[in-house]
């Protein structure tokens, strides 16, 4: 199954490449649209897969200023959260009501440090249920030169219980246009990891920096330490690094690079383990996929564990592809791809578990497209509204990782709290493709 949608909440010009789309729940999927006088926040109804019989597909929305900017969805709980900036300042908050009903309102949370919140992870020191302890780490930026590139923050704060944040400014040296930028976050069991490159001289291109998730920017030191991956020579990486939480304490780090050697260029994908020392990862297994240049933007990734499917989403000039291949392959692997021609899309989510245990789905976004995906098979495609083709992922040498410490500073603010009450009326967007095998 693979269906296709088109949605137009608004006359005026839309601003596609702020589209996200995210947090999959009963039914519904959260996403935004943010046009040049305004900023939608939407959900989508999934019943039926948009049913066949259905003449359109239908989504409510909440009309917001277009200072309202999200830039990722992440459920916090059992409501759709997201983050992002508000009148100019980071942001993150939540919905009460994932399906938007008359009388919604929408929790704002401002944190001035920053002028936007990047990516966020969630962690639950109480327990994966409780609200109590419920704790969050993320990167943002902000300008400090309108000449130079937005100094990187990473942030430690708590949803309910204390109005306090902390913040740690990366080093960031304008005249040298040296710095360290914060691509990537996430938590995986005790632990939080980031990923950030380094162009400052000693320092590397691709690094992680771990901790255990308790008082990350206060008292724990291990966040002061940088876990260099020292690439060969012939090996350029470029845009940004991209983590991705797995299990049984593995994740994966994934960027793209330039081969100096053959001209051409890859997406690296990295197969890594934590021991039980937030110091100590290694890595299991390492994998090159030859891409082409003109589609060779990392933008996101998921992980479907019914499955053990990861779908890596890349970007080009009005193009997309989604690379979908099993993340623990110690061998050289098959890659299907589905591949877009007519735009880009920019966010993409896990979606259809919660409702439909015999489907395993995800949802992407892009301007005002949305796509749903069947990935029951695994990574094996063979029917989408998009091209389908394969190529070979390669498995190659690990890199070798070096400790090296670099503190960071740490300074306190406060929260600010914000609450926006609204209506959600019905809108319907027009069904672009529509396909269902059903012999299977």
């Amino acid at each position: 199954m693979s269906v296709m949608g088109n949605f137009s909440p608004s006359t005026s010009t839309l601003i596609g490449s702020a589209s996200r789309i995210g947090y999959d729940d009963n039914y519904w999927s959260t996403y935004f649209m943010r046009y040049n006088d305004s900023s939608y926040f939407c959900s989508h109804y999934n019943y039926g897969y948009w049913a066949p019989w259905a003449p359109s597909v239908t989504s409510t929305k909440i009309a917001l200023p277009q200072s309202f900017v999200i830039t990722d969805f992440k459920k916090f709980l059992s409501d759709p959260g997201y983050i992002g900036s508000y009148q100019g300042v980071g942001m993150y908050g939540y919905s009460l009501d994932y399906n938007l009903s008359s009388g919604n309102y929408l929790r704002i949370i401002t944190l001035p440090a920053v002028d936007q919140l990047n990516r966020t992870a969630v962690a639950h020191p109480s327990g994966n249920n409780a609200v109590a302890g419920m704790k969050f780490f993320s990167i943002g930026e902000k300008e400090n030169d309108p000449y130079s590139i937005p100094q990187s923050y990473i942030l430690e704060y708590y949803l309910w219980g204390n109005s306090t944040y902390l913040y740690a400014p990366l080093a960031s040296n304008p005249t040298l246009n040296e710095q360290e930028i914060a691509d990537d976050v996430i938590t995986l069991g005790n632990y939080v990891i980031y990923a950030t490159r380094d162009t400052r001289e000693k320092h590397e291109l691709v690094n992680l920096r771990i901790s255990d998730t308790n008082n990350v920017l206060s008292t724990n030191t291990f966040i002061d330490y940088q876990r260099q991956f020292l690439l060969p020579p012939h090996e350029n990486p470029y845009g940004k690094l991209r983590l991705l939480p797995l299990d049984e304490g593995m994740f994966v780090l994934a960027y793209t690079i330039f081969n100096d050697k053959d001209g051409e260029y890859y997406l690296c994908v990295h197969l890594i383990k934590h021991s039980n020392l937030p110091l100590g990862v290694f890595v299991i297994a390492s994998h090159e996929i030859k891409i082409n240049k003109e589609c060779s933007d990392l933008t996101d990734m998921i992980f479907e564990p019914r499955v053990q499917t990861m779908v890596v989403l890349l970007n080009g000039e009005g193009k997309s592809a989604f690379y979908h291949f099993d993340p623990y392959a110690t061998t050289n692997t098959s890659v299907f791809i589905l591949d877009y021609n007519d735009g880009n899309f920019y966010s993409i989510d896990t979606a259809g578990g919660d409702y439909s245990p015999n489907e395993v789905l995800y949802i992407a976004m892009g301007d005002r497209t949305i796509l749903l995906q069947n990935i029951i098979n695994g990574p094996a495609l063979d029917m989408s509204c998009l091209e389908v083709d394969r190529v070979e992922s390669i498995l190659k040498e690990n890199p070798i990782i070096k400790l090296f410490e670099d503190p960071l500073p740490r300074y306190t603010d406060d929260q600010v709290y914000d609450e926006r009450y609204s209506d959600a009326p019905l809108f319907y967007g027009t069904r672009t493709c529509n396909m269902i095998n059903t012999t299977k």
